[in-house]
C-alpha cells in the first residue's frame, strides 16, 4: 500500500503540475462535450429567450436587495 510510503525520489513540480492541469483540462473537455451534446437541439431564439430572462431575474433580484438595504 503506497499510502504511508515515504517518498525517497526528488519531486518534480513542472510534471505535476502538468499532470494535474491536464487532468483538469481532460475533465473539462469531457464536461464541455457533454454539454453541447445536451443542448445542440436548443435554437438561437430559445438561448436568448433564455439570457433575457435570466437577465432580468437577477437585476430585479438586485433591485430588491438595494430597495431592502436603502429602506
Amino acid at each position: 500500500m503506497k499510502l504511508f510510503r515515504k517518498n525517497t525520489g526528488p519531486i518534480d513540480h513542472d510534471a505535476m503540475a502538468q499532470r494535474i492541469a491536464g487532468n483538469i483540462i481532460g475533465r473539462q473537455q469531457r464536461l464541455a462535450a457533454y454539454l453541447n451534446g445536451k443542448t445542440k437541439n436548443v435554437t438561437v431564439k430559445t438561448w436568448l429567450f433564455i439570457l433575457i430572462g435570466f437577465c432580468c431575474l437577477l437585476g430585479s433580484y438586485c433591485a430588491f436587495l438595494l430597495i431592502t438595504a436603502l429602506h
